[in-house]
């Protein structure tokens, strides 16, 4: 551990040093002393480590004392405590400059008798280091022994924080990063805006491993923590270091069963409601309650992105911004839904949202979705396709929800590609597309109705298939699609009547358009 030390001041209150004469520095008095040394050289301040009392007769400067100031500058400059000098053998006095400029640095000088052997100020200095450093490492193992003794015996975080608090004299708190909780020694009015704020209100200790921050120690008191107060904190957060192990691992655990639950829920693999009530109930979540929703996140171009590594160091950052997405959304559907439940794959997040009230809950469940989409977009490498599952009155039906999540995360990325908020209840005619796209004759119609159009544009380079899928777009309006395209009106009605040749089809008639837009729709969801 590291010497807090004995200071300048206390040193000099010694029997031994009752003759000594601060001359100048005396706001200095504070610094603390590490060792002592004699000085036999003009270059002393570049051997110096720090918190050295430095000893001269004087002689080197005795015809040169300019050189005195710039010696004093160099020490100070070093980090030495003071300068001890015999005044009287070699130097009879300091030059004025030597005062002021110790008092500008507040650098003390002491006075030391003539007749005093420089190790009879190195013995004591060394000895009361000694003794004191014998004095804090006793403390500190009591400190230890005390705050392990606490964790053999089964304590957790609150007995730490008032042992803490007695040994500190302070008011203590620690905010437990692991599962997002204050403990304090004393009662909090809103511990909400202390888990926010606490950086900028208080001093605080963080509490670490391997890079993982587990939390902080905040001192709640208005004086600030000293050397002894430090020395506690170290040793709290050592044992609250463990005890954050030991909860990670449960927590862990925990999530690994609550993971394994949720998926079982989704592909229906548990086939009785008692089943169901009775490992829900482990975890503290009432499945009699009715209204279920599934929402599936799922990363975009996880996989490329897979491909692309080339070290552990891309592996972990890969993982680190997959755990971010996953912590941040689902950090986000608990603030809005305490009991929503969770499980995940390599590249998604599957949520069941426990919603009664089905067509508000709706509306606010696509805010939310829509609001983490743009976080991941923002704060990650990443965009996200989002899906909703139907609403499910049963537990026992989440399955349902789920399919139909998945199957609005297959139809998204064949229409939108990426960073899409889809809804089942929302799909219309692509869902009534997915089943037909299937089918050989949708695919044959679809072919042998466009084929010569194709092959046009091929044979002229031109672009009367992008032209007629933007009139089908614009609702088959002439007009709008010529501002769209950015192109003259009568060049897309010039275009529209080659198209009608082409197509051997009279656009004009409603049946044939129809089938010209389920055709489009299809090359749309079967990314032809």
């Amino acid at each position: 551990m590291n010497y807090s030390g004995l200071t300048l001041g206390e040193f000099l209150e010694n029997e031994e040093f009752q003759n000594y004469e601060v001359l100048c520095g005396r706001k200095g008095l504070s610094r603390i002393v590490n060792s002592a040394t004699v000085m036999d050289a003009v270059d002393i301040g570049d051997w110096l480590r720090g918190g050295e009392i430095v000893m001269s007769s004087g002689y080197i400067w005795k015809d040169n004392p300019k050189a005195f100031l710039k010696m004093i500058e160099s020490i100070n400059n070093a980090g030495a405590t003071a300068l001890f000098i015999k005044l009287g053998r070699f130097i009879d006095e300091l030059i004025p400059e030597a005062y002021e400029l110790a008092e500008k640095l507040n650098f003390p000088i002491i006075k030391m008798p003539v007749n005093e052997l420089f190790l009879g100020v190195i013995e004591p200095v060394l000895t009361r280091i000694i003794d004191y450093q014998a004095i804090e490492l006793r403390h500190s193992q009591e400190i230890h022994n005390s705050f392990i003794d606490i964790v053999t015996k089964g304590g957790g975080i609150n007995k730490i924080i008032d042992t803490l608090s007695i040994l500190c004299e302070k008011d203590i708190a620690f905010y437990d990063a692991v599962l997002d909780n204050i403990f304090a020694n004393v009662i909090l009015e809103n511990k909400e805006e202390l888990k926010k704020n606490y950086r900028k209100m208080y001093e605080y200790h963080s509490v670490s491993m391997d890079g993982k921050f587990l939390g902080s120690i905040i001192n709640l008191s208005k004086e600030p923590f000293t050397q002894y107060d430090i020395m506690a904190v170290e040793h709290a957060s050592t044992v609250l270091n463990l005890v954050q192990q030991k909860t990670i691992s449960n927590v862990q655990i925990e999530t690994k069963y609550k993971t394994n639950f949720v998926q079982d829920l989704t592909i229906c693999n548990i086939k009785t409601r008692e089943e169901v009530l009775q490992r829900g109930s482990v975890f503290g979540w009432d499945l009699t309650k009715e209204g279920y929703t599934c929402v599936i996140i799922d990363i975009d171009d996880f996989k490329k992105e897979y491909l692309k590594i080339n070290s552990i160091t891309d592996s972990k950052k890969l993982n680190i911004s997959i755990e971010h997405i996953f912590e941040m959304s689902q950090g986000m559907i608990t603030e809005y839904y305490r009991d929503a439940m969770f499980t995940y794959l390599s590249d998604s997040l599957t949520a069941i949202i426990p919603n009664e009230n089905r067509e508000e809950d709706y509306c606010v469940l696509k805010t939310l979705l829509n609001k983490i989409r743009s976080r991941i977009q923002k704060e990650t490498q990443f965009t996200a396709t989002i899906s909703i599952g139907c609403y499910q009155s049963d537990i026992m039906d989440i399955w349902k929800s789920y399919r139909q999540a998945q199957k609005c995360i297959k139809i998204s990325r064949r229409i939108f590609e990426r960073n899409h908020l889809i809804s089942f209840r929302e799909l219309g005619i692509y869902l009534f597309l997915d089943s037909l796209q299937q089918t050989e004759d949708s695919r044959a119609l679809s072919q042998q109705k466009l084929a010569d159009l194709i092959s046009y544009d091929e044979e002229h380079n031109s672009q009367l298939m992008e032209t007629l899928v933007e009139i089908v777009n614009h609702n088959w309006n002439l007009k709008l699609t010529s501002e769209c395209m950015f192109l003259h009106y009568n060049t897309i009605k010039k275009r529209f009547f080659k198209i009608q040749e082409l197509l051997q089809t009279d656009l004009n008639n409603t049946s044939e358009k129809l089938i010209i837009e389920l055709i489009i729709r299809l090359r749309d969801i079967d990314s032809i």
